[in-house]
């Protein structure tokens, strides 16, 4: 094997442990902010001695999270689909039956497609739960 096909091999493999990483990476973020919204929510849909204003403030940023998991989610996508295409470019190089088409049969719309449903998910829950607490809490907010 060449000096050139071995240095390609170490490169494809970088990228691919990288990939591989950020792809881990992305998804522990999600489950760990995820499900602190889960919980902030249970705990504001819970407990009623909450004052309107705290309420308020935490849906706010119950919201806000949601944008920034969807910011987060879109640049480890970039990150990772740009990996990927340097592994693709590789496989194109090289023309190794070792590595050769790992990467053609790879759908990142597929999973993107279903983050985005629970995202949007995500925020019609917040966005539903601060109107009814505009409606229902405000009142006994300004008397």
């Amino acid at each position: 094997m060449e000096l050139k096909e071995q240095f390609s091999l170490e490169e494809y493999k970088a990228a691919q442990e990288s990939a591989q990483h950020h792809d881990k990476g992305a998804w522990n973020r999600f489950y760990l902010l995820g499900g602190g919204m889960l919980i902030l929510f249970g705990f504001l849909v819970k407990e009623n001695e909450i004052q309107f204003i705290i309420k308020f403030a935490l849906a706010i940023f119950g919201l806000i999270i949601s944008f920034i998991l969807i910011f987060i989610h879109d640049s480890y996508a970039k990150l990772i689909a740009h990996k990927y295409k340097v592994c693709k470019d590789i496989e194109r190089d090289i023309k190794k039956v070792s590595v050769k088409g790992n990467h053609n049969g790879l759908r990142p719309t597929y999973f993107k497609n279903y983050f985005m449903i629970l995202m949007i998910c995500f925020i019609l829950l917040w966005g539903i739960y601060l109107f009814s607490l505009i409606i229902y809490d405000y009142n006994s907010f300004i008397n």
